[in-house]
C-alpha cells in the first residue's frame, strides 16, 4: 500500500505520518496564472482551517493534561503534544510557499479575510508590554526575555 495525502503537507503511509516540505518556488508561473488563482485561494483556506483546528485541539489536550495527569508524568504528554502539533509548522511553510506563488502571478495582494486583524490592532499589540502577560519572573538576555515555561519546571 502506498502513501496517501492528507493536505499537501502530510503523507500518511502504513506505519508513518510525515510532513512534506513545499517545493522550491518557481517564478516562471505566469503561463499558469488562470489555473493557480483559485487553487491558491483554496489551498490557503484549507491550511488556515486546519491550523485553527490544530490549535483548538492542542489547547483542549493541554487543558486535559493539566487537569488530570499527575505532574511527574506530564512531560511525556507535553512531548507527545509537541509532536502532534508539529503539523502546524509544516502548514506554515506551505502557506509561505502559496503566498510566494501568489506574489509571482499577481501585483495585487490577496483579498482580506473577514474577521481579520486590522493594522491598528497589530500596532497596538506590538506596543503592548509582553512582560505584563507573563505570571512569573522574567530575565533579560540581550534584547530577549526568558522565563520558566508554564508547562514545565525548566526554561
Amino acid at each position: 500500500e502506498g502513501e496517501k495525502c492528507n493536505g499537501d503537507w502530510i503523507r500518511v503511509g502504513r506505519y508513518l505520518r510525515r510532513s512534506v516540505p513545499p517545493p522550491k518556488l518557481d517564478t516562471d508561473t505566469k503561463h499558469f496564472k488562470d489555473g493557480l488563482v483559485d487553487t491558491i485561494k483554496q489551498k490557503l483556506e484549507e491550511a488556515l482551517l486546519t491550523q485553527r483546528h490544530l490549535t483548538k485541539t492542542r489547547k483542549r489536550r493541554i487543558k486535559l493534561v493539566l487537569n488530570y495527569i499527575p505532574e511527574e508524568h506530564r512531560w511525556f504528554y507535553f512531548e507527545l503534544e509537541a509532536h502532534l502539533f508539529s503539523e502546524y509548522y509544516a502548514i506554515s511553510r506551505w502557506t509561505t510557499y502559496w503566498l510566494g506563488l501568489w506574489d509571482t502571478i499577481h501585483d495585487i495582494p490577496l483579498p482580506k479575510r473577514q474577521g481579520g486583524v486590522s493594522e491598528k490592532e497589530i500596532n497596538k499589540a506590538k506596543n503592548y508590554p509582553v512582560e505584563s502577560l507573563y505570571k512569573g519572573k522574567l530575565r533579560k538576555s540581550g534584547s530577549k526575555l526568558s522565563g520558566v515555561c508554564p508547562f514545565y519546571s525548566h526554561e
